[in-house]
């Protein structure tokens, strides 16, 4: 993860956080029908990233909004390209 010129990492986080609650809040006010069940897919695409260079607090910090803000919205979360250790610990 890329942090930006003068902003510390968990502030950057903060951001992207931020960032992905907006998206999602525009996305079921003015994208979404009224009254009609829902189901989100997920993806994170895990390229050229190992399992050391995953920052797992921001990863978990990401999943639980997910799980306390937009549960009956929230299918499945796919991971793309991930590889063998990230395969491990996603199959439990």
């Amino acid at each position: 993860m890329h942090s930006v010129i003068g902003m510390s990492h968990d502030d950057f986080v903060e951001e992207i956080m931020r960032s992905f609650v907006f998206s999602l809040e525009y996305l079921k006010r003015n994208l979404l029908l009224e009254g009609q069940v829902e189901n989100w897919i997920s993806i994170l695409d895990t390229h050229h990233i190992g399992i050391r260079k995953l920052d797992w607090k921001a990863i978990k910090s990401l999943i639980d909004c997910i799980g306390a803000n937009y549960w009956c919205h929230s299918w499945k979360i796919f991971v793309l390209n991930a590889s063998w250790g990230i395969k491990t610990i996603f199959a439990f």
